[in-house]
């Protein structure tokens, strides 16, 4: 937790130099002062008396410039350390409008707070650095939270990772010598409960535009985020150990996954979003290097994919363990889509490592109920491609149609060791659904 005593301490010493019309008093005073003064601030907070009164802290009044050539992470950074020490009931750290706020790495705003409620309203734009700003730094995360509850985030805002800057340098799409492995994360969320974000709008992350591992009870509202297709692995919303979550009214185009669940997920509720470009929302991919999987309880429900490569999607690696069980994904409208409707547990990134009769996540309780539109690709837009040596089970298919969108014929769909049922009128029919 950030301590403020010193910086309440040298306002009240001005004010006092105001008030009582001294000039400067002598430096070693001056110094003693600060020190006594201190310590009464420190005993009094201690028996309940509250040492700052403010619940707006704009990080202009902390010395932020706000042109977004200036580095501003020491402005933005003391006044979330004056907000989250307030013992205001909610206090608010304010990011003005009309001003772009040049943040450099790596921006940490630990908890825990003072209050049990904490709100940041960004107004303005807040601007990663470009890569030449990060050596000797981790390209990890660019703004992190950690063990921040009862948080608040919104403003209608920007938050611009600078993708363009990195996009290019990366292994994964130059992989020439010097090129950069990994690019930061624009926010991520570490073991924080409690917490909203809405109305924000992040563009361009140079990597996952927002990460949240280990939080608990997440609302996530009329949030935007945008990246070109071809950006590599610009995830929307990316969630690994994450318990009870709830996403509504969201608008994610990207060049990866508009939502992407990881292990130890549950309780995760996603309505009325509109994905696309990107990969669909995808369940996965789980088990890499034979590792157990836990993801349950998982609802989608009221999206429109357009445009993209994936739609309704759970993704396992070969060798992986564990299980994915009591998943629902309805009323789906597809708009050219490649592969709406898949389940693929032969993923092995290629290479002498698939191995067909390896261990697998299991794969059990899933419903594809409700959905419409076109498919793209020639493979079968219904896809459920389960593991020869653990079958999925209790699979339901119901009130699905998609029709091909660029060529003539029939579609027909595919499966391997799926087992469940199909209900209804299905296009196309799953006759290999058992």
């Amino acid at each position: 937790m950030c301590s403020n005593h010193l910086f309440h301490t040298k306002v009240l010493l001005f004010w006092i130099n105001h008030l009582f019309d001294i000039k400067i008093l002598p430096s070693l005073l001056q110094d003693t002062f600060i020190i006594v003064l201190s310590v009464a601030l420190t005993y009094f907070t201690s028996i309940g008396v509250s040492a700052q009164v403010s619940t707006v802290f704009n990080v202009m009044d902390f010395g932020a410039k706000g042109d977004g050539k200036s580095d501003d992470s020491t402005a933005v950074l003391n006044a979330w350390c004056a907000a989250c020490s307030s013992n205001a009931a909610s206090p608010i750290l304010v990011i003005p409008s009309q001003r772009t706020f040049l943040l450099y790495p790596t921006m940490a705003f630990n908890g825990p707070c003072k209050s049990p409620k904490i709100g940041i309203a960004i107004l303005g734009t807040l601007l990663a650095p470009p890569p030449s700003a990060w050596n000797g730094y981790s390209t990890d995360n660019w703004l992190t939270f950690r063990y921040v509850d009862g948080l608040t985030i919104n403003g209608n805002g920007v938050i611009n990772g600078g993708g363009p800057t990195w996009w290019n340098k990366l292994c994964k799409t130059n992989n020439v010598e010097g090129c950069i492995q990994r690019a930061p994360m624009s926010l991520s969320m570490l073991s924080c409960n409690n917490i909203r974000l809405e109305d924000l709008h992040f563009v361009d992350s140079a990597f996952f535009h927002t990460h949240f591992w280990n939080c608990k009870t997440a609302t996530f509202r009329r949030l935007t985020f945008r990246a070109p297709y071809e950006s590599p692995d610009t995830v929307g919303i990316h969630l690994s150990a994450c318990q009870n979550m709830r996403l509504h009214n969201l608008t994610i185009g990207t060049g990866d996954d508009c939502v992407a669940i990881d292990d130890k997920t549950s309780n995760v509720y996603i309505s009325k979003t509109v994905c696309g470009p990107g990969h669909g929302i995808s369940i996965g991919s789980l088990g890499k290097n034979g590792e157990s999987a836990a993801v349950e309880d998982i609802y989608v429900r009221s999206v429109i994919f357009i445009g993209t490569s994936n739609g309704a999607r759970i993704k396992t690696w070969q060798g992986g363990k564990g299980y994915v069980k009591n998943i629902t994904y309805s009323r789906m409208s597809f708009v050219e889509v490649k592969n709406p409707i898949t389940i693929d547990q032969y993923y092995c990134g290629g290479g002498s490592g698939c191995n067909t009769q390896a261990d697998a996540v299991k794969i059990s309780d899933v419903r594809f109920i409700g959905g419409s539109g076109t498919s793209t690709g020639h493979s079968a837009p219904i896809s459920l491609m389960c593991s020869e040596t653990v079958p999925c089970t209790d699979l339901v298919v119901r009130g699905v149609k998609i029709t091909p969108a660029t060529h003539s014929g029939e579609s027909k769909a595919e499966c391997v060791n799926a087992h469940g049922l199909s209900i209804g009128e299905v296009v196309p029919q799953v006759p290999c659904l058992k």
